[in-house]
């Protein structure tokens, strides 16, 4: 059980590194474009890479996942034959599953272009999106390849390349001249993806050893078993993420799009913070959980809501109190109008940060299932209300149902742990926590009207700053945290993580 534990930790860990390193470049891309390239243009390229990602899930249908799950179960029993199989079925599955979808994609690119992007220039962006639809799909074989090997370096290396050669090859071609529309990181991406491909097709060709096999009915039905119920949560956890964007692409402008692609993934930035607790509370979870030491679990709960909240609270709030000083900074003056966007978000954050931690128990305690429950409802409610309010309110509407959303995965999430944990909630904690956002809330906004030094981004920057050692103080003061008892909690683990 001890090494099972350090071998997913160690794993967590590495794939959380990758992860947000692969997230910083993949939003440092944004910052770029949106000033680079023009604001219909900028929100062209989203929109269809959104749509992309959207055909992608069908283009998979949870096979990637199956792998994961079956390969080392195969490898364990000593069904070599088997494991090299799935890599065998698995890639032709989803290889042909993207030749389908990329043909109708270049059969509708004009219907397309016109009745939804309602951008003729649409039609050259999905052009190269058909190619990619099939790149990406072997890439995405080849990650989870890693997976199922258990080869977590390499699965996390290839994810961090990805999001840096992207990064790379859009500096590269801007410099060279390329022309500041949406093609730019079309092409970027498309070459990206290439190199990915050739870079580590063949070292996990030297390791699988592929060869033709026969189809082998049974373990067909063993894979889709597997794949197919999973499916459902890839579109729920999809629709949660994306649903916004192609109901916004319908109903509104590019520029509208555009806006809205700054500010959602600036906001979800916070929701890092409480990636890195959940990383390592999910195996730590599934090791006490199996001792049945279920007032040690209580007490890890507790740390982890405690601790994340303390965390992400302070950058949640600040984009609730200078949203128009962040988006010029990041963005530029055209993307300001989202300002109030992103005050709607950045309570959802907040929602979504305590969901995720609760989704690790439950997963952590062997009720995947329930997860998918949350998440499919959360689903449901999201794309009903985003067409009921997007039309009305436009990216605000998107924003708030975004944010209720997340409320009602957090409320049914916390519904369904305690149910099985029996764990409080630390209510006096919780209220301190919320006595001092009020503080550190009305500290920022006096002094955004006190300093004044002239310029805006020097007066955000003290007043941020200021209002951040305020609230640091009050958290030690108001003993919200507690060195000595969480040093003591870390310390009876740490033998198993080193």
């Amino acid at each position: 059980m001890t090494n099972y534990f350090k071998r997913e930790v160690k794993g967590s860990i590495i794939i959380l590194v990758a992860t947000t390193l692969a997230s910083f470049f993949g939003y440092l891309v944004r910052v770029f474009l949106a000033k680079t390239i023009p604001l219909e243009q900028f929100g062209l390229f989203y929109s269809v890479f959104t749509f992309f990602m959207f055909l992608s899930v069908f283009t998979r249908l949870g096979y990637s996942g199956a792998l994961v799950r079956f390969v080392p179960y195969f490898i364990t029993k000593k069904k070599k034959e088997l494991a090299r199989s799935s890599f065998f079925h698995v890639f032709i599955i989803e290889f042909f599953l993207s030749l389908i979808f990329a043909f109708l994609l270049f059969v509708f690119a004009d219907f397309l272009a016109l009745s939804y992007f309602k951008n003729p220039l649409a039609k050259d962006i999905i052009y190269i999106f058909c190619v990619l639809l099939v790149l990406n799909g072997i890439n995405g074989f080849i990650s989870a390849s890693f997976r199922s090997l258990q080869d977590m370096k390499k699965h996390g290396l290839l994810r961090f390349i990805n999001k840096f050669l992207f990064f790379a090859l859009i500096l590269i071609l801007f410099y060279f001249g390329f022309p500041k529309k949406a093609s730019l990181p079309s092409y970027a991406y498309l070459i990206t993806i290439l190199i990915g491909i050739i870079g580590f097709g063949y070292p996990l060709c030297k390791k699988i050893k592929p060869k033709i096999y026969k189809f082998n009915k049974k373990l067909f039905f063993k894979l889709s078993s597997f794949a197919l119920p999973t499916t459902l949560t890839s579109i729920s956890g999809f629709v949660i993420g994306y649903i916004d964007v192609l109901i916004l692409t319908y109903f509104l402008t590019l520029d509208k799009v555009g806006i809205y692609n700054s500010v959602l993934p600036t906001v979800l930035i916070v929701g890092h913070f409480s990636g890195a607790m959940t990383t390592v509370l999910f195996p730590m979870v599934s090791e006490i959980y199996a001792k049945k030491e279920f007032y040690r679990l209580k007490e890890a709960i507790n740390i982890i809501y405690k601790y994340s909240l303390v965390v992400s609270l302070p950058f949640a709030l600040i984009m609730l109190v200078y949203p128009n000083i962040i988006l010029r900074i990041l963005f530029g003056s055209s993307y300001v109008p989202g300002f109030f966007a992103m005050q709607l978000l950045a309570l959802g954050v907040i929602f979504v940060s305590l969901a995720r931690i609760n989704f690790s128990i439950l997963k952590g305690i062997g009720k995947p299932k329930e997860v998918t429950k949350i998440v499919f409802l959360a689903a449901i409610f999201n794309t009903f209300l985003n067409f009921l309010l997007i039309p009305i309110f436009g990216i605000e509407g998107a924003a708030l149902t975004t944010t209720l959303s997340y409320l009602i995965m957090l409320t049914y999430s916390y519904t369904k742990t305690k149910k099985i944990i029996k764990f409080k909630i630390p209510c006096k904690t919780f209220f301190k926590l919320f006595v001092l956002s009020i503080i550190f809330i009305s500290s920022l906004t006096f002094f955004k009207y006190i300093l004044k030094f002239g310029n805006i981004y020097i007066d955000a920057f003290l007043g941020f700053s200021i209002s951040l050692l305020i609230y640091c103080f009050l958290v030690f003061k108001l003993k919200i945290i507690n060195w000595k008892s969480f040093k003591e909690f870390l310390d009876s683990y740490r033998e198993k993580i080193q």
